[in-house]
């Protein structure tokens, strides 16, 4: 069985492993990117649809309105 102490002492392990040496290799800021990247896109996934729609939806707006018109003059 794992005890509490073991787990612990494994992470203290591994973090020091990333700020003393991981972080000065190339490898592994290319896996930050990638990881922030992937996390941005499945958290932030649905907002960026929901920009995209608004953003075509005033894409054809503006393409089919008349030059100077104003909705709310009518």
């Amino acid at each position: 069985m794992l005890s509490i102490d073991f787990i612990k002492e494994w992470c203290i392990n591994k973090i020091e492993y990333l700020k003393n040496q991981a972080l000065k290799e190339r490898t592994s800021w290319d896996g930050i990117v990638i990881i922030a990247v992937s996390g941005s896109i499945i958290l932030f996934g649905g907002l960026i649809k929901l920009i995209a729609w608004l953003a075509l939806a005033y894409g054809v707006y503006t393409l089919v309105k008349e030059e100077g018109f104003n909705p709310l003059d009518y």
